[in-house]
């Protein structure tokens, strides 16, 4: 009993102890969207999140850190560590019946990803002065290129790619479309409609990476 007793605290010190680096991180993206980067301080953060900012610093370290694991909670939507595409709509994508409803499960997909991560890089491109930062931001741009080329190797042992483009190139395709400055350039500045960028990113991936079928 004494044993089972101690295993039941520990759960609950682990529980206690994630929802309150849930609650910093929300509290993170929250400042960094709303107040930018540079002029929310650690103790904003803390504040917001209703801890003492001791306890941030021993979970993040620094301002950098915090940014980090801010940065992870928005590509993600939650507090797991599950890749992106190892996600539901992945596996749908997959077992699409024809190209244009793989490629809208996609858009779709990536597009509520963009939608939380393109306020964050103003942010980055600040905290990227950080070493450590920079190093972190080369990391993620190296997985997410990994995690494009997935998709891109997905689709075409269905779909055929256009004569004479290589895996690389669409992969370099697909990551220049489908990407927070794209989405920035076209939703955010110029006003478009979110479902009309979806609609002509599938038609445009269609036409750009895609062999016409019949």
């Amino acid at each position: 009993m004494p044993e089972a007793r101690q295993n039941v605290s520990a759960r609950g010190r682990k529980a206690k102890a994630a929802a309150t680096r849930a609650r910093m991180v929300e509290a993170g993206y929250e400042l960094f969207v709303s107040q930018g980067y540079s002029p929310t301080t650690m103790n904003d953060v803390a504040d917001q999140a209703k801890v003492a900012v001791q306890t941030l610093y021993f979970t993040f370290h620094n301002k950098p850190g915090v940014l980090r694991a801010v940065y992870q909670f928005a590509v993600l939507g939650d507090h797991t560590v599950a890749d992106p595409i190892g996600r539901e709509w992945f596996a749908n994508m997959g077992r699409a019946v024809d190209l244009p409803s793989a490629l809208r499960l996609m858009v779709e997909a990536m597009s509520s990803i963009i939608e939380r991560v393109s306020p964050l890089i103003p942010a980055v491109h600040l905290a990227v002065d950080d070493p450590e930062t920079a190093a972190w931001f080369d990391q993620t741009e190296r997985l997410r290129r990994d995690g494009y080329r997935s998709i891109i190797e997905t689709l075409t042992a269905r779909f055929p790619l256009r004569p004479g483009l290589t895996i690389d190139d669409a992969t370099t395709i697909l990551l220049s479309l489908v990407s927070p400055d794209m989405y920035r350039a076209m939703v955010v500045r110029h006003g478009w409609d979110r479902r009309a960028w979806q609609t002509w990113t599938i038609r445009t991936l269609q036409e750009a990476l895609f062999a016409r079928v019949g």
